[in-house]
């Protein structure tokens, strides 16, 4: 239809229902996120609408849709791994954060624009789409404070919060 080529049959499938096809997308009931696979949907709307338990943090009882996600959650949150950027001083929570640091800031790639399909904002990267996602139209505030019970998005603004509210306390 367009031209361009991929590396694998399932890069080309997703790409003909999110660029050409999107009635070959599964949408959630419940909030439109939509998906290409049936199986990821089916995860999505037990993780975040019927608040099952999938994948538990054993230290903190977080709560994760993915094992991959909960495996780097334990080794960046519990047991402190950072990595490192071979060029420079930086450390970083994932190996994707330093693959992206590498590509942007010593190589100065800029990642590809990605939209969101709901509202159709668009950002550089998925790592700042899914946070879109999240904090947007699934109203995701996992950062919770506490002392007053009031939730946050991201971890940044919760502790912008205790210096600001509960200064005295901490």
């Amino acid at each position: 239809t367009c031209g361009e080529t991929f590396d694998s049959i399932n890069r080309l499938e997703t790409h003909i229902a999110i660029k050409h096809d999107r009635s070959l997308l599964f949408k959630c009931p419940s909030c439109e996120v939509e998906y290409t696979d049936k199986k990821i949907l089916k995860s999505h709307v037990s993780f975040a609408h019927e608040g099952v338990a999938i994948n538990l943090c054993p230290q903190c009882g977080k709560n994760f849709q993915y094992k991959n996600t909960l495996r780097d959650h334990i080794l960046v949150v519990h047991e402190g791994k950072r990595y490192h950027c071979d060029l420079c001083t930086k450390t970083f929570k994932t190996k994707g954060q330093v693959k992206s640091h590498v590509s942007q800031v010593h190589e100065g790639k800029k990642p590809p624009r990605v939209t969101c399909t709901q509202c159709h904002k668009s950002y550089y990267g998925n790592y700042k789409l899914q946070r879109h996602i999240s904090e947007v139209h699934e109203g995701k505030r996992p950062h919770a404070c506490h002392l007053c019970g009031l939730a946050f998005s991201q971890s940044g603004n919760l502790k912008t919060h205790m210096k600001g509210k509960h200064k005295d306390a901490i």
